[in-house]
Order: C-alpha cells, then structure tokens, then sequence
C-alpha cells in the first residue's frame, strides 16, 4: 500500500479535473494556439488576438501591435519568444481566471468559423477535445461550446465511497484514482480493475465472498430490483470479459479492446455509486432488524 493511498493524497478532483485547469491543461491549450498560429497567417491571428482582447476579455488592444507596426513577422513569430502575442500569455498566467482561459476557446473556434476557416475551426476543437480526454480534464467542446461531462454530483459520489469505514475499499479506489492520473496516458485497465475491486471488497462484507454473488446478498436480505441487478450483472461481466483483457491476459499482443479513460472514469463513478447505494440498502436493513 503506498503512502498516497493510505494518507489519502489521491483526491478525486486532482484526477478528474472540474473547475481549474492544471498546468498539463494550459500547456495543451498554448499549443493549440501555436498550432493555429502555424496553420493561419501572422495577419490573421493578429486581428483574431485584437478580437479576442476587445470583444471577449474586454480589454484594451492599446498593448497589441498590429503586424505592420512590428519590423517583420518572422521577428514576431519567427524567434518564438511569443513575446508579441497576446493569448498565449494570458493563459500561461497564473493569476488569470480559467474560465476566462476557456471564454478565449469557445470565441476563438466562433472567430474561425465566422471567417471561413472551417478546416482550421475543425482541426482545433479535434486536438482539444483529444488532449482533454488524454489528460482526464472534465470538459470537452461539442457544438462550439465547453460543455462539463463529469458533474459535481459524480465527484461527491466517489468521495462518498471513500469516506466509507472499509479500508479495502478505500485501497482499491485510491489505487484506481492513482492508475488514472498517470500522465500523459492513465492505465485505464488497471483503474477499471481496481474499481470492480473496490466493489467486490465492500461485497464480501455481505457475503464472504471474493466475487459479487447477488444471489447471496438477495438470501440475506438485500433486495435489489431484478432490472438493477441484471445491468451491474452485465458490467460485472464486462469487466470479466477475456477480450477487454481488463481481468485477464490480453488475448494478443495489442488486445481485442482498449479501454479509454471514459471506460475508466465510467466505472470509477458507477462502481463507487453502487457501493454507495448497497451501503444504503445494508443502513436500512440493520434498520429494520
């Protein structure tokens, strides 16, 4: 058991990130900038950063030349210092709000779009919204818009099965929150097993046994609805299955199927949610005894 996980290190909202951005975050964003930077013309992204500080941040552009008033563009662009540029240091600082950082995003993808530069649009949403997933960062770009794919309420779900008196489980989820913050790339199959982990461990509280056996949990008195226990029955089967090599060697080199942090995410806030709703069902149970 390692220190993180038994001091607690490993939070919940330093692996899933919701309302900040981490530097990984920034960095992937200042690159996509430089990327457009590259794939437009120093014209262009000078009048989009005049747009950007005018009409997004309200700002003044009295700091932002325009390119006929600078010696040359390749001393602009040309030396990378960006010491010219307006947007990529506004992100890099720290003191700036992040949510500003992501207004720059959504105006920036409108801007592009609205002067004929879809290919360009396209391309910058696409590398986003891939660096986002890569580094676990709890919002993607749908539809010209920021929009947060985990929610509060599924992070107060896995801190709430944390803060359950049952060291096992608490082992498993730290261990699956630590398997996912891995950077660049999260083990996701391991944070799915220690997810299911998690759960067999509150389980065998019920039951004694090393597995979910619902049955047993049903013959002592823990009623679950039919519908409910066939769906965590499929995804128990899931986690099981030989080709997602999750459980089990992969069946070849490279694997049937990969699992992605949305799998991982998934079964970290939809395990810890039924160990939660089964700690219920037991709080009940005792209850009415």
């Amino acid at each position: 058991m390692k220190f993180s996980e038994r001091n607690g290190y490993i939070e919940p909202s330093n692996v899933i990130t919701v309302g900040k951005l981490t530097p990984e975050v920034e960095n992937s964003i200042c690159n996509c900038f430089i990327d457009l930077l590259d794939d437009t013309n120093p014209i262009f992204f000078r009048e989009l950063e005049r747009s950007v500080q005018r009409y997004c941040l309200n700002s003044s552009i009295d700091g932002i030349p325009l390119i006929s008033n600078i010696d040359s563009a390749s001393y602009l662009f040309g030396n990378k210092s960006y010491q010219h540029l307006a947007i990529i240091p506004f992100i890099s600082n720290k003191q700036n709000e992040w949510w500003r950082k992501i207004d720059i995003i959504e105006y920036t993808i409108t801007y592009l779009t609205d002067n004929q530069k879809e290919k360009e649009a396209i391309d910058f949403v696409s590398i986003l919204n891939e660096d986002f997933k890569r580094l676990n960062f709890g919002y993607r770009i749908l539809h010209n818009s920021v929009i947060q794919i985990t929610s509060d309420v599924e992070m107060q779900t896995i801190e709430k099965a944390l803060d359950l008196n049952n060291n096992s489980v608490k082992i498993h989820l730290h261990s699956a929150l630590e398997a996912l913050s891995i950077r660049p790339v999260g083990d996701y199959r391991n944070s799915i097993k220690e997810s299911i982990s998690a759960l067999e461990a509150f389980s065998r509280k019920i039951t004694g046994e090393k597995v979910l056996n619902f049955s047993k949990m049903e013959s002592q008195g823990l009623k679950i609805p039919s519908i409910l226990r066939k769906a965590f029955e499929n995804l128990y089967g899931y986690s099981n299955d030989r080709t997602t090599g999750i459980r089990h060697s992969l069946m070849d080199e490279t694997g049937e199927y990969v699992p992605g942090s949305d799998e991982a995410q998934f079964m970290l806030i939809t395990c810890s949610a039924f160990i939660n709703y089964l700690n219920n069902k037991l709080k009940i149970n005792n209850d009415q005894i």
